[in-house]
């Protein structure tokens, strides 16, 4: 799939400047007048003087008010202005008390018209200027002072008479009071001068002045925008461009309109602009940019419409125009663009199948992206085949063959490697739009030997056993701590100020960090997430992965510290109401879901570790410095393994960290944590010379081949009979009753195992007393367990004897084998390569 901008559509006849004659102009304006609605916004749009004013009350415009209780000011974003802000930062006063107390300072805004004077009551009709009055009353007060100092103002005021209005500035929209000699306010008074002086013209030129002042924009707030200095053919198009917007579900926000106006001067049509209209590269402000883009395709769209033109005409189609369902919002509209260029696909049969399958079954937008992009990979796999695979009738099982082998190496959109589930999904994706194909007789053509196979599988990749895994390292997390307060930083979040959104991130990356849940987990949790449990906390959370729901987790004083300061923040701000019952909130009200998007998290935390000027890795560079980290590697998922690898590296036992996961077996949390082959050698080496036979004397193997051969599937130590290593542990001569066993060669290492067994045997002869067994029975399970026993403290006498260092270096050693059983379900396994003996396909 491409995003690209519209280019400028075929029309009417245009004139030789490139656009269009009058009639032709005519005829887009009647089909415009008539798409428009002619009451649209009534308490924000005045149609007359083509002037927008933002009502903070109204859902649909992004628009609020200061936070300060008196200042009038509007904002776009739930957050002071910037001169209250300022205020703010300087007052040192917590956000609560700031907002009741602080007193604005009058009269900051230049857009917006200053209260009546004062005189009367207020009743005088002319803008106040200075200390509540007039110019008029301003300049009589001078004078009475000037002539008896000792008058006193109320007393004066209580005298004068209001005066009568002033004329209003021509400028339209501008709310200013205009002198009577220029019909202009003092600002664009001031402008005219200026453009006169300029541009060599006579100030008192009426025509010319009036001409300058229908070009000119009113002094506006924040909340306004105005259409009047554009064409009016532009003043049309806008106007149908913002009410389509409202349609598709979008959010109104008066700024960006205002500043894209200033641009759209120059221009007698959208729709003829060509490559007058602004470069969108030039554009720096996203908004603004955002707005132009939306602007040209919604008016290329339209005139399609007007001309009778078929969005399914042509190659490439815009989605929006197709309605093509949005899996990212809450009502299915598509408010983002998006087209696709049928014309990447070689092969005129797999694009009409495209086509058709797109048109027919009209599947979200998510399902169009990634099928779309796996028929472009089949297309470019064929084409490079003798013929191109451009003639169906000649396509075989080796072309399906080719195909598969493209999936198999297909990277991700940056490049970069691309995991076997990714590469099923496409492949996957394209299949399934073949089979389309054939259900519905478009592909009655094509051989049936053109078809998918299970030796079309893509396979997981086979994991290096020396890798590191995917945790990332305790010193790369602390690194990221250390720079925690950049989180968030120019990550633009709905209409939640900046701080906020730090905020927010912030603490989703601290829960992240302490309690290992998905991503997905994390950005679902409900507010009420913590819940005191005795003198400890609880982080309550839904396994939907696995179906279930209210999970508890035990969490530290830190994760609980930084979960409530957000939640105290979050009370203060005005958030979406789908949202009112997670801790992190929907960017809109909109979402398909009411919580943070998971891969909001991650876009946040890509571009953070992307701006941070350093990350050392824990390996040395060749200068002896430590080498940079790889960023890549960090990414929400991640944390999960770290939590995990955290807990193993600790000692914390299998059957608790499997809990703690939330797994149901042991051996999915094992491939969360891993122990390199370094280590277990190092671990091996150490271990073999101390072991022991089974009444405790010395043993030690002669190597770690010697060591790892013996230990094959032998539950409570190493086994040194040859037909049980040759079978794999499964010929036990003795039924494993290890204890009595004269090639038995138990080790420190395997000592927990000893002590569950000896449990576990003292369990099975209290059953065997209880039901009456013979008494051979029960002796016998006596006498195993005093084996056991024995061999038990032997192996803790010898642990006890051993020097201090030596005995740290078995405990380090006990604790990396023991990993790597676990991590084998229990049972140490042979690195055995199986070998596919089909030929051909066939089985």
């Amino acid at each position: 799939m491409t995003i690209a901008t519209v280019g400028s559509l075929p029309g009417p006849q245009r004139s030789a400047g490139g656009f269009y004659t009058r009639a032709a102009l005519e005829g887009w304006r009647a089909w415009l007048r008539a798409a428009l609605v002619s009451d649209w916004r009534p308490s924000e749009w005045d149609p007359e003087r083509m002037l927008f004013t933002g009502d903070p009350d109204n859902p649909g415009t992004t628009l609020f008010r200061c936070l300060v209780d008196r200042c009038d000011t509007m904002v776009t974003t739930r957050s002071h202005c910037s001169i209250c802000g300022d205020a703010f930062r300087a007052s040192r006063l917590d956000a609560e008390a700031f907002n009741s107390t602080h007193v604005p300072t009058p009269n900051r805004v230049i857009g917006a018209r200053r209260p009546n004077c004062l005189i009367g009551g207020q009743t005088c009709d002319r803008e106040s200027h200075n200390q509540g009055m007039c110019a008029a009353h301003m300049s009589r007060w001078h004078q009475v002072r000037k002539a008896s100092p000792d008058t006193v103002f109320e007393d004066w005021a209580d005298t004068q008479k209001p005066y009568g209005p002033m004329p209003s500035c021509r400028v339209v929209g501008c709310a200013h009071d205009a002198s009577r000699a220029e019909n202009l306010c003092l600002r664009h008074r001031k402008g005219w001068r200026n453009y006169a002086e300029q541009h060599g013209l006579d100030v008192g030129d009426e025509v010319a002045r009036k001409a300058w002042a229908a070009t000119r924009f009113p002094f506006m707030t924040t909340a306004q925008f105005s259409l009047k200095p554009l064409h009016e053919t532009v003043q049309m198009e806008l106007l149908f461009v913002m009410q389509q917007r409202e349609d598709r579900g979008m959010v109104f926000n008066p700024r960006p309109v205002r500043l894209a106006v200033k641009r759209l001067l120059d221009l007698r049509s959208i729709a003829a602009s060509g490559d007058a209209y602004p470069r969108l590269a030039e554009v720096t402000e996203c908004g603004v940019r955002s707005f132009l883009r939306d602007a040209r395709r919604t008016i290329d769209r339209a005139y399609k419409d007007y001309q009778g033109i078929s969005p399914t005409d042509g190659t490439v189609w815009d989605l929006t125009e197709l309605d093509i369902p949005s899996a990212f919002s809450a009502s299915g509209v598509r408010i983002r663009e998006g087209t696709i260029d049928f014309s990447e696909i070689q092969q005129p049969w797999m694009r009409q199948l495209a086509m058709a399958w797109v048109d027919r079954v009209r599947p979200d937008s998510r399902i169009v992206r990634y099928t779309f992009r796996g028929l472009v990979v089949a297309s470019q796999a064929l084409y490079g085949l003798p013929g191109g695979g451009m003639d169906p009738t000649k396509l075989t099982f080796a072309d399906m063959d080719v195909i598969a082998e493209a999936f198999r190496v297909m990277p991700r959109w940056d490049g970069t490697d691309m995991g076997p589930k990714g590469k099923r999904l496409y492949l996957s994706s394209f299949c399934d739009v073949v089979d389309y194909g054939r259900r519905n007789g478009l592909l009655n053509q094509i051989p049936g030997t053109f078809t998918r196979h299970s030796s079309h599988r893509i396979p997981d990749e086979v994991q290096d056993e020396d890798e590191s895994g995917k945790a990332i390292p305790e010193s790369v997390i602390r690194q990221l701590d250390q720079q925690l307060h950049l989180l968030g930083e120019g990550i633009p979040y709905g209409a939640m100020a900046a701080e906020d959104v730090q905020a927010m991130f912030q603490t989703a990356y601290i829960v992240l960090r302490d309690t290992g849940r998905r991503p997905q987990e994390v950005a679902r949790l409900v507010l009420d997430c913590s819940e005191k449990d005795g003198d400890d906390y609880q982080l309550i959370w839904d396994n939907r992965k696995s179906k279930r729901l209210r999970r508890r987790l035990p969490i530290n004083q830190e994760t609980v510290d930084a979960i409530n300061t957000w939640k105290a923040r979050r009370a203060r701000l005005d958030l979406p109401p789908n949202s009112a019952g997670y801790l992190f909130p929907a960017i809109t009200n909109n979402t398909a879901h009411h919580q943070m998007a998971s891969s909001s998290i991650s876009r946040a935390m890509r571009a953070w570790v992307r701006s941070l000027e350093r990350i050392d890795s824990e390996t040395l560079g060749p200068v002896g410095t430590p080498a940079p980290f790889d960023r890549s590697l960090i990414y929400p998922y991640a944390f999960r393994h770290s939590y995990c690898q955290r807990h193993a590296d600790a000692g914390v036992p299998q059957d608790v960290l499997r809990d703690l996961m939330d797994h149901r077996s042991a051996n999915t949390t094992a491939g969360y944590y891993k122990v390199s082959l370094k280590r277990k050698r190092e671990a091996v080496k150490t271990m073999r010379l101390h072991v022991m036979d089974r009444v405790g004397l010395p043993a030690p193997m002669t190597s770690n081949s010697s060591y790892e051969l013996r230990a094959v599937a032998v539950p409570f130590g190493n086994c040194t009979e040859p037909s049980n290593v040759k079978a794999g542990g499964q010929s036990c001569p003795i039924r494993f009753q290890c204890a009595g066993c004269g090639h038995y060669r138990p080790d420190p290492s395997y000592l927990p195992a000893v002590e569950d067994h000896i449990r576990a045997l003292k369990g099975n002869r209290e059953m065997a007393v209880a039901t009456g067994a013979a008494e051979f029975v029960t002796r016998g399970l006596g006498e195993e367990i005093a084996a056991f026993q024995q061999v038990g403290e032997k192996m803790k006498e010898y642990m006890r004897n051993l020097p201090e260092d030596e005995r740290d270096q078995v405990e380090e050693a006990v604790k990396v084998l023991r990993k790597v059983r676990a991590a084998s379900g229990g049972r140490p396994l042979l690195p055995l390569t199986v070998v596919n003996r089909t030929v051909g396909g066939s089985r």
